[in-house]
C-alpha cells in the first residue's frame, strides 16, 4: 500500500545521514519542506539499516564522511555492493580534496563543504535526481 501511494506521489526519498543532531535536524526540516520524503539517521549504522528497511527505495543519499560507526564511505559502498549504485552527495568540514584522499577511488565525486547554503545543497539534490533519469520533483506546498 505505502509503494503505491509514494509512486501516485512521485516524493523523492532521500536518506540523510549526519551525526550532529543540529544539522541533521535542520536538513530533514529543510528538505521535508521543499517537497522531499526524508529518512534520517544520526551514524553510518543507522543509515544502512534504514536503507536496508526501506529495501533499497531511495533516491538519494547525503551522507557526512566522518560518522560514528560506518562513515558516508563505508554506507555508500555497502549500498552500492547490495543494491547497486545510487545518487550520492558526501558532506564533511574539510576540503574536498582532504575528504576524497581517504574515500575509495571509484566513489562519486558529489561533494559539499560544510557549512553550506541550504538553497545550494537543494539545487544540488534536483541536479542529481534529474540527471539519473528519475522525472521526480519535489513537491512544493
Amino acid at each position: 500500500m505505502e509503494d503505491n501511494k509514494r509512486e501516485k506521489n512521485k516524493k523523492a526519498r532521500l536518506l540523510v545521514a549526519e551525526d550532529e543532531s543540529f544539522v541533521l535536524e535542520t536538513l530533514v526540516n529543510f528538505l521535508e519542506l521543499n517537497g522531499f520524503d526524508v529518512i534520517a539517521a544520526r551514524d553510518g549504522g543507522e543509515a544502512l539499516k534504514k536503507f536496508e528497511d526501506e529495501g533499497g527505495d531511495v533516491d538519494l543519499l547525503f551522507l557526512d564522511v566522518t560518522m560514528p560507526e560506518l562513515n558516508g564511505f563505508e554506507v555508500y559502498e555497502s549500498i552500492k555492493k547490495r543494491f547497486g549504485p545510487r545518487p550520492v552527495i558526501f558532506s564533511s568540514g574539510y576540503s574536498l580534496e582532504h575528504t576524497f584522499a581517504k574515500a575509495p577511488h571509484d566513489a562519486p565525486k558529489n561533494f559539499i563543504q560544510k557549512p553550506f547554503p541550504l538553497d545550494e545543497l537543494l539545487m544540488f539534490i534536483k541536479e542529481l535526481i534529474f540527471e539519473k533519469g528519475k522525472g521526480m520533483a519535489p513537491r512544493i506546498g
